[in-house]
């Protein structure tokens, strides 16, 4: 379960706009399968519904509710992760989350797309060498079927999960 809020105005400041409060919610529930103790890997499915709510509702937010789901797919095995998700929303807005999944237009002033069904898929590989840290090459596919577009994005990450213990003299 996660929960945000994000607010704008109403400080000592030059904020042109109106007071706006945004809220978002999220919960949901994951299932892995361990297969013969992970010997031919670990399928699994989650499911997460989000609920995005304008608090003031007098600030220029564009829409003051909505919500998604998201059904996830994936399968781990070993240093490889594949995923498939599907994606639902209608008016959502999360002012700080991944743009290609919101209803509002990030490059657009004051465009919705009310309803979004995306299709994503991705595949991750993963290093941790000496188990001093994690390397993650990955990349992902996506379809927007309202729009009728795809749209790719490859993604590095380089995550220090332990200390790094120096030598003193």
């Amino acid at each position: 379960m996660q929960a945000k809020i994000k607010h704008f105005g109403g400080q000592i400041s030059n904020y042109s706009g109106h007071v706006v409060t945004f809220l978002n919610v999220s919960s949901g529930l994951g299932v892995d399968f361990n297969i013969a103790e992970g010997n031919y890997g670990m399928p699994g499915v989650e499911y997460i519904q989000f609920i995005y709510r304008e608090l003031t509702k007098k600030g220029d937010a564009i829409t003051t509710r909505g919500s998604a789901s998201w059904l996830r797919f994936h399968y781990r095995y070993k240093s490889l992760y594949f995923g498939s998700y599907f994606w639902f929303a209608h008016n959502f807005f999360a002012p700080d989350g991944n743009q290609i999944y919101g209803c509002v237009s990030d490059y657009k002033d004051k465009y919705v797309i009310p309803d979004r069904k995306i299709w994503t898929n991705s595949i991750y590989f993963t290093l941790k060498p000496g188990e001093i840290f994690e390397f993650l090459l990955g990349f992902e596919g996506y379809y927007d079927f309202n729009l009728k577009k795809m749209d790719t994005a490859v993604a590095m990450h380089i995550n220090f999960d332990r200390r790094i213990k120096l030598i003193s003299f």
